[in-house]
């Protein structure tokens, strides 16, 4: 099936808009977000068992992330939930640019809104509002992971994303205390529905997701807001059966 990308300004100076780079493509049918949910079911439960990473979170926030893998960086790169190079192993812009020199596949998002914040990402051309053509071979801001497959995806995702502390330096905070803190309330009787809300609560306010109000938005909000879209997406597609399953066969 050919899947389409609402274009962005580089692609269609009349209708591209830059915020269009992180829309899922189409078309996306039932039958598609069907068979993505039962692709990445079995790897979800696998990282539950193996890590501790909860399966029921890892669905839903592949689905809220990724739009069922038809986002650009989920199509292209096998990278469902946006993660990026930059900052990765401790190494800070403009010391790299792209992952060719570690041995790291990358994918640049092309037409991504300016997400430097540091003023080194120059504007070729100013269409209008969400319509700005970017200088891509100066950027660093917009270079993500390339995964071979989804479950090289996930694996990276919990084992050096979440699990593997400050020395990761993918992100810059210790996130292992969230999944810490998942498993003893599962082990004090917490529902599975409510400890994976609260995961999501929690990187949420560590500053992990992007927000509708930007950069700067407060973590009770970030909190709020995580927990709210990841809950949905749990709640539509009941994965908390596949941590009843991943908690049995442990």
């Amino acid at each position: 099936m050919n899947i389409k990308f609402s274009p962005v300004p580089v692609e269609d100076r009349e209708r591209g808009r830059n915020g269009n780079c992180y829309n899922p493509g189409s078309p996306l049918t039932e039958a598609m977000k069907k068979q993505f949910m039962e692709e990445i079911k079995p790897i979800c439960i696998e990282m539950e068992r193996k890590y501790g990473v909860p399966a029921a979170f890892l669905g839903g926030q592949a689905v809220n992330e990724s739009g069922f893998g038809l986002t650009r960086t989920g199509y292209f790169a096998n990278n469902f939930c946006g993660l990026k190079f930059v900052g990765a192993w401790g190494r800070k812009p403009p010391q790299i640019m792209n992952g060719q020199d570690f041995g790291v596949e990358t994918y640049q998002l092309i037409g991504q809104p300016d997400e430097a914040w540091d003023g080194s990402v120059r504007i070729i051309e100013n269409l209008g509002e969400d319509r700005l053509i970017f200088d891509e071979s100066s950027r660093y801001d917009n270079r993500y992971f390339k995964f071979k497959s989804k479950p090289e995806f996930f694996d990276f995702l919990c084992r050096i994303t979440y699990l593997n502390g400050s020395e990761g330096r993918l992100y810059p905070k210790d996130l292992r205390y969230i999944f810490d803190e998942y498993r003893q309330n599962i082990q004090r009787g917490m529902s599975i529905r409510e400890s994976c809300s609260l995961v999501a609560c929690q990187l949420g306010k560590s500053g992990y997701c992007h927000t509708e109000e930007g950069n700067g938005t407060p973590p009770q909000r970030r909190c709020n807001y995580y927990s709210r879209v990841i809950t949905e997406a749990m709640d539509e597609w009941n994965t908390y059966e596949w941590t009843k399953i991943a908690l049995t066969q442990n």
